[in-house]
């Protein structure tokens, strides 16, 4: 099962793999770029379903809020 962390500026969401060697720097280029960690870090077992695991919690954070 792989980690993610997931990082968002404007309407652009991305993904970083917390396993990857590259990660810290990718996560540095990324907040250079201005984009923002955003969510708890999500493990599944692709990007794929770390993306539907995170548009489920963020769904369900905005119906609570409405």
């Amino acid at each position: 099962m792989a980690t993610f962390q997931f990082y968002q500026k404007d309407n652009i969401t991305v993904h970083l793999d917390v396993d990857s060697p590259s990660f810290l720097q990718e996560k540095d280029q990324l907040v250079k770029q201005g984009f923002e960690r955003i969510s708890d870090i999500i493990q599944a077992e692709t990007s794929q379903l770390a993306h539907e695991k995170f548009k489920t919690v963020h769904l369900d954070e905005l119906l609570n809020y409405m």
